[in-house]
Order: structure tokens, then sequence, then C-alpha cells
């Protein structure tokens, strides 16, 4: 999959697994007294000892690749606990207004809004990319216009992409400088057209 990621024509790729959902404890729901797994699931303050065991586990990793590359150009675990003091089988849904009455869902929200704003100041710092769709002499069309926030006079650095493969025959993309600076001349919503110093051609572009 990653190797075909360049066809997606986006900029990066972000994905994610989650590990964990997890008790704590894994004898939480083990517990044949009744009315003491009852008192603490209800009337216990969170962390107290008692109600550590009823402690519920969220980890995620997540990934971001690079579109045209495929490159794995980061990766984060992110993790954190909270109270899911509810029956055994209690089915909340997730993102769900019962779900965030929990404590559980309360703190995945806030883990939540920690991880995009980790993954909005961490794609803020990368470069802009964008494919070349078609050359003619030393003009270049790319595939980001006006919507995209392409201005007529932007400058660019051309790059060719080239695959190789490893000993095992495994593909890998390789993005090379051609040394050669693309300026915007025409801007439409979707695309946008440049001049480049040399012929494309001489730079197998």
């Amino acid at each position: 999959m990653i190797s075909s990621l360049g066809e997606l024509e986006v900029n990066y790729v972000v994905s994610g697994v989650i590990r964990d959902l997890t008790m704590a404890d894994p004898s939480t729901y083990g517990n044949k007294n009744y009315f003491k797994d009852l008192y603490n699931r209800y009337y216990i303050k969170r962390y107290k000892p008692e109600s550590r065991k009823y402690l519920r586990n969220f980890v995620a990793d997540i990934y971001i690749h690079d579109g045209f590359s495929g490159q794995l150009i980061h990766q984060k675990t992110y993790n954190t606990v909270g109270l899911w003091n509810v029956e055994p089988h209690f089915r909340t849904g997730y993102d769900t207004a019962a779900f965030y009455e929990l404590d559980y869902g309360q703190q995945v929200n806030a883990l939540q809004d920690a991880l995009i704003k980790d993954l909005s100041e961490f794609l803020r710092c990368e470069p802009f990319s964008v494919s070349i769709s078609r050359t003619n002499d030393r003009t270049l069309w790319i595939n980001a216009g006006e919507r995209h926030g392409i201005k007529r006079g932007d400058k660019l650095t051309v790059y060719r992409r080239s695959t190789f493969f490893d000993p095992s025959m495994t593909p890998s993309t390789q993005l090379s400088n051609t040394k050669q600076t693309l300026v915007i001349d025409d801007v439409q919503m979707n695309f946008a057209s440049g001049h480049i110093n040399n012929t494309a051609a001489s730079h197998n572009i």
C-alpha cells in the first residue's frame, strides 16, 4: 500500500492503530462480590485506591507518511487512562453522549484534542508538495491551483521522482532535486502552470 501512496495525489497520509482498550486491572470484572463491586463502581471517587481497578487503557499509534515517496516521516504513541465504572457488558458506542458522560470518554476526548493539535503543528512545518501533471518544453503544469493557495509569481523547487530496488527487490521512491525553480505564471482553481529556465526533457522531468 505504501508504495502506491503517490497515486492518491496528497501531500501526507495520516493513519493510526489502536493498540489497547483493556482494563488496567485484568481481574476487574472477576469480583464475585456483587455489592462490593457495585459500591466501587458508583460511589468511590476517581483514583482512590479502591477505584484504580476500574481504570481503562487507551493506547494508539499515529503514523504520517509522505504522500509522494511513501516514506514514514513521523510516528508517535498516545496513551491515557480513564475511569470505566459501568456494567461489564454495557455498550456506549464511541463519540456518543453516553460515552462522553464517562470519565474514560472525557479522557479519550482530551487525548484526541492533543493528538489533533500535535498533527497540526507538525504538518504546518512541513513543505508543500504537488505532482507535475504535464510538461511542454520549459512549461510545467502542476495539480494545485488557487484552491490550494497557489499564486502567480510563486517559486517552487522541482524534484524528479524515481524508483529503485533494494537487494530483496522491494521498490522505494527517491526524490532528486533537479536544481530547477518553477515560477508560476498562470493559476486556475485546481491547477497552475509556470516555467523553468531549461527544457523539462533536459532534466528528465
